[in-house]
């Protein structure tokens, strides 16, 4: 049989990196422009300081007049957890077993497993980003109809086969399903088919599903700084000061016309600039309709990390999948920052191994985790414009 210790290696010394550049540089076009590090952790919490106004320090006084008084800049603190993202894979001892005799086989059993858990991981992180750190997938609606192995809800953005699930009461904020997996995704009419569900469980309209034991853990993605419900930001309320809330714009229709008023607002209030732009599919093709109309050429830019976009006056055009529908943001990504405790690692055990034993079951897993969270440092210096 191959040493349980060779496969160790083999995922700490080959496929940790690769998947490491992958989440770090293949998810989007966002994070990918997004700075990460470390030097501001502190414990289990991320600790960012954000700077807004100016330096009051300066005047004009003629030559009799007191030099200006030292105004000194205005500093405001974030502080946010570290939220934990976990990634398993698991192996059975008859698949190690069977792929004994052959590195090849071993190798494409590895490349199989790690595959999944890249996509995977892909995928939820990706979401996490456009979404506000509830983790809510997406919410129930109405069951009548329903057969019982079925869950209408109301969208099926956030939805994949494969998932494994919660659903938190509405109004309990309790669970009334733990650990169901989507086996189907009926995206057509908003249906999910899972294992059958208990009349006991009692699920109704209102009701949220999350990533399995997700609830209000995961990362604070770009959505949460628009929230104006949100009354206290990464720890800091924001009680009128309007400094800490973005630019929000309600509008009928896209135009070109619109977007640059709305990055111009942005250069007014923050005296920053929009790098990227970020719009769901519904949004660019309305964009590409209003460029058709107004017969202006369409033109492209390739990003870092193979990203395509539209260009709009030098700035990115991205379309991403996981972005809230009629919504089009106007970002500075200087202004946000992934602090992580470390980059993409294996939880290593007190041997140092990272593949080991699952209790009582002739199978071994390993867990990749990396501990983060997104913080924008300068919420007044992004946008976003709500189509109707």
């Amino acid at each position: 049989m191959v040493a349980i210790s060779n496969v160790d290696k083999v995922l700490k010394d080959v496929y940790l990196d690769v998947l490491s550049n992958h989440l770090n540089y293949k998810t989007n076009a966002f994070y990918n422009m997004i700075h990460r590090g470390s030097e501001t952790v502190q414990g289990g919490y991320a600790v960012a300081i954000g700077r807004y106004g100016l330096n009051g320090g300066i005047s004009c006084p003629d030559e009799t007049s007191d030099l200006p008084k030292p105004g000194g800049n205005n500093y405001v603190k974030f502080k946010a957890d570290l939220r934990n993202i976990y990634g398993t894979i698991e192996i059975t001892d008859k698949v190690l077993r069977a792929s004994s005799d052959s590195s090849n086989a071993l190798v494409n059993v590895l490349n199989v497993e790690m595959e999944g858990l890249l996509e995977a991981a892909k995928f939820n992180f990706a979401r996490m980003l456009f979404q506000r750190g509830e983790g809510k997938l997406t919410e129930l609606d109405d069951q009548t109809g329903a057969a019982t192995n079925q869950i209408i809800v109301t969208d099926t953005k956030n939805l994949i086969e494969g998932m494994i699930f919660d659903v938190i009461g509405a109004t309990s904020g309790t669970k009334k399903l733990e650990g169901f997996t989507i086996l189907s995704v009926d995206r057509a009419n908003k249906k999910i088919k899972t294992q059958t569900i208990p009349a006991a469980a009692e699920i109704e309209e209102g009701d949220i599903i999350t990533l399995q034991n997700s609830f209000n853990t995961e990362i604070y993605g770009l959505p949460y700084i628009f929230d104006a419900d949100i009354l206290s930001i990464y720890g800091t309320l924001r009680n009128g000061n309007h400094y800490l809330y973005p630019t929000t714009i309600s509008a009928d229709a896209l135009t070109t016309d619109l977007m640059q008023s709305t990055m111009d607002t942005v250069e007014e209030v923050s005296g920053g600039n929009t790098n990227l732009i970020i719009c769901s599919y519904d949004v660019r093709r309305a964009y590409f309709a209003h460029l058709a109309e107004t017969r202006t050429n369409l033109d492209y830019m390739n990003l870092d990390g193979g990203f395509k976009a539209l260009s709009y006056n030098g700035i990115p055009v991205v379309a991403d999948r996981f972005a809230p529908d009629k919504q089009m943001y106007f970002v500075n990504t200087d202004d946000f920052k992934l602090y992580q405790l470390s980059d993409w690692s294996w939880i290593e055990g007190t041997t140092g191994k990272v593949l080991r034993q699952v209790s009582n079951k002739a199978a071994y897993t390993a867990t990749l985790v990396k501990y983060a969270n997104l913080i924008c440092a300068k919420p007044i210096g992004q946008a976003v414009i709500n189509f109707s």
